[in-house]
């Protein structure tokens, strides 16, 4: 590979990755100048999930599977079966790597607190096991896509096609990845972070009962770790309550994350054809619904990062949610971080990146179309998606900067990965 080339591959990634570090700085200097508080984050974490997301994820979804046919579709399986894979791989390494961690380097403090302390171990591998599963899988493919395919030699990604072919064709490649992804994203991420939340809700009703035993009466440790267990698999008053009715089909439906109802909408639309009434071609639509509903969901993306940034400021000033207190969880060991950003960014990429190698060699992946392989690949380098940021904020705000340091991290090693990783799926294909 030239250096003339590689010089190009490096400037593509940066170029997909520069607008993400200016519009997290916005964010940064919001919330260092005051105007950007705890409160501004959660407000607008609620506005992201519940209206510019679900638009964001309807039209994306909608759009690829309505300018996909049938034989599109099973043509293109692996962008599903791969969408599947990586969760999956991510949450084995991660939960490997961790457990590995725990065993030889993960020591905590052994006194009085070490019920709590603990507390603060599952939520950090929560935050690892997430962050490892769910990358950033859309907006920065689609960056690196558009750059790559206007930045390398013709005929690289195709000899048929030309720059602008080639990220259109790439793109929806990404977005029928997105397809599959989302729905799991925002099924497994809300319910495992919800699940910490009341976890550690519990934990600070413990500490509190605890302070007020008289000094004659301190608690031992095993009196302490007594209380945490029997209050964890208990109502927080410690009451008997009674069965509550099962919940109807409309409520069970209602507490879904928006998000993932969106997505499924925007399947259902897609694979019916019955969005070719509002998709941006002809259509007489297109003017009162797709056009302002793109411009909503335009909007998601560019929030989330100015979110990131205030949140990456609130961690050093430690700046957050009184009511997550006394709850908020310390910073994270700067070991255990490093070994979530190499489960992220070298681990998962590289058992992906070989197993695709090897899918090649067997002819089971079409070498005659490697813009498909270019995404198979690439989706499974980035860092954490956006959106757990959000989930975060609204759903277990005690893990803001515990996650705020994993995100300044991983976009910070991860520009570097990246184009590491892309001049090896470049040899590759």
């Amino acid at each position: 590979m030239s250096a003339t080339f590689f010089l190009k591959l490096t400037y593509a990634s940066f170029k997909s990755v520069y607008k993400i570090i200016v519009i997290t700085l916005v964010g940064f200097v919001l919330s260092r100048s005051g105007l950007y508080d705890q409160s501004a984050r959660k407000h607008v974490s609620t506005l992201i999930i519940h209206v510019l997301m679900p638009s964001l994820l309807f039209t994306h979804v909608s759009f690829a599977l309505n300018s996909t046919s049938v034989e599109g579709l099973i043509l293109h399986l692996w962008l599903p079966g791969y969408a599947v894979l990586h969760p999956c791989l991510g949450f084995a390494i991660s939960y490997i790597s961790l457990t590995i961690y725990d065993k030889l380097v993960g020591r905590f403090n052994k006194d009085k607190t070490t019920a709590y302390t603990e507390s603060n171990k599952t939520l950090y591998r929560t935050l690892g096991i997430i962050s490892c599963s769910f990358a950033n899988s859309g907006t920065m493919p689609f960056g690196v896509i558009e750059a790559l395919c206007y930045n390398v030699p013709t005929g690289t990604l195709g000899a048929d096609l030309d720059a602008e072919s080639c990220a259109k064709k790439g793109i929806g490649f990404v977005s029928l990845y997105l397809v599959v992804l989302s729905p799991s994203l925002w099924t497994f991420s809300p319910m495992m972070l919800k699940k910490e939340h009341e976890k550690r809700r519990r934990v600070s009703h413990t500490l509190a009962t605890i302070s007020t035993i008289s000094d004659a009466d301190s608690p031992t440790k095993e009196d302490f770790e007594t209380g945490i267990s029997s209050l964890t698999s208990s109502p927080v008053n410690g009451a008997e309550t009674s069965p509550s009715p099962s919940p109807s089909y409309w409520s069970r439906l209602k507490s879904q994350p928006p998000p993932l109802l969106a997505t499924f909408f925007g399947v259902f639309m897609g694979l019916t054809k019955l969005s070719k009434f509002y998709a941006p071609s002809d259509s007489i639509l297109f003017p009162f619904i797709t056009s302002p509903l793109e411009m909503i969901a335009s909007s998601a993306v560019p929030l989330s990062m100015i979110n990131l940034g205030a949140s990456i400021e609130a961690t050093w000033r430690s700046s957050f949610d009184l009511r997550c207190s006394p709850s908020v969880a310390p910073p994270m060991p700067k070991t255990m971080l490093l070994v979530i950003v190499i489960s992220k960014l070298i681990l998962v990429p590289s058992v992906s990146i070989s197993l695709t190698y090897f899918l090649i060699t067997v002819q089971l992946l079409p070498r005659d179309d490697p813009i498909l392989l270019v995404v198979l690949m690439l989706e499974s380098t980035p860092p954490l998606a956006f959106q757990i940021i959000n989930m975060i904020q609204l759903y277990c705000c005690q893990a803001e900067g515990a996650a705020a340091k994993i995100y300044l991290v991983e976009y910070g090693v991860g520009m570097i990965t990246m184009v590491a990783w892309l001049s090896l799926i470049l040899a590759i294909i």
